[in-house]
């Protein structure tokens, strides 16, 4: 029987990836209101890893002007990224490969920005 080609190795970069399954960004909406990420996103992350797989972060905003949505998180000051680490440090103990989605919401943004500026 031939073998499913999602769950062949890949190498990605310096990444060795058992499998071809990645988790898909999805904007949770679990932030506060100041763009730090819940600390249960350490659970639902590191539940979602296997050795040696990709996991890709949901929409984390990397500027205050690019927040298109509420309660997403942000990755632009120092306590944002303090909240990550724990996350990320999750993902990794189970042996799994964390990437962030950086996230600029622009046209929603763009809107406020220019009502902001230009009156």
């Amino acid at each position: 029987m031939e073998k499913d080609p999602l769950q062949t190795p890949f190498k990605l970069s310096s990444h060795k990836l058992e499998h071809r399954v990645v988790l898909a960004p999805m904007t949770r909406m679990r932030a506060s209101d100041t763009g730090i990420v819940h600390p249960r996103a350490a659970e639902y992350y590191s539940e979602r890893t296997t050795p040696n797989s990709l996991l890709i972060s949901e929409g984390v905003v990397i500027h205050p002007r690019g927040r298109g949505f509420p309660n997403t998180p942000g990755l632009y000051n120092n306590e944002q990224v303090q909240a990550w680490k724990p996350i990320t440090q999750a993902v990794k103990e189970k042996g799994g490969v964390f990437f962030a989605q950086l996230w600029q919401a622009s046209l929603p943004s763009l809107r406020l920005i220019k009502e902001r500026f230009e009156g």
